[in-house]
């Protein structure tokens, strides 16, 4: 199965590690596919003071918890398409 996931999903999966998405993601049940740009905000969000004093959230968890979610497969080995080339296949049509 395959998931898509978004900042909000993957940081509440990092301040609550024993609930249900958390959980899956530990044990590889699904494929997760979430974007760098996510990957990004939810460095960026777990990394706001208040947040990271309310759920104790250490720069070495933060790092653990990114590295696993880089740990799950992408459906595509493909290289990304870079934005020119999208472009110019979208003009065509």
């Amino acid at each position: 199965m395959r998931i898509v996931a978004d900042t909000n999903v993957l940081v509440s999966a990092a301040i609550k590690p024993n609930g249900r998405f958390a959980i899956h993601l530990r044990q590889g049940t699904f494929q997760l596919l979430v974007s760098d740009a996510v990957l990004d905000e939810m460095i960026d969000v777990l990394n706001r003071p208040r947040l990271r004093r309310k759920y104790n959230l250490t720069p070495q968890y933060i790092h653990l918890y990114l590295h696993l979610i880089r740990l799950r497969p992408t459906t595509s080995r493909r290289p990304r398409p870079s934005l020119l080339a999208v472009m110019r296949k979208i003009s065509n049509f």
